[in-house]
């Protein structure tokens, strides 16, 4: 099974680094359900790992933003 989820995590991390707006990434996904589902795969099992690959790189960005702040707070005290 982790062969299977292989190719669709990698699809989806790739439209996570190159779309830069929400339109085309939703478009990316789309596409990739699209190539999935001809592929034999479950729509389901799609949604799924862009999920929670969708999860985790909000997850990592936020945590970037988070810790961005917070330079910047300790940056501005010093001053």
């Amino acid at each position: 099974m982790q062969y299977k989820k292989g190719g669709i995590i990698t699809m989806v991390n790739r439209a996570l680094i190159i779309c830069s707006t929400y339109t085309s990434l939703a478009a990316e996904f789309n596409e990739i359900r699209r190539i999935g589902l001809m592929n034999g795969y479950t729509s389901s099992f799609i949604d799924t790992l862009i999920g929670i690959k969708l999860s985790e790189y909000r997850k990592t960005n936020n945590d970037v933003m988070q810790s961005s702040q917070t330079d910047l707070m300790l940056k501005d005290q010093c001053m």
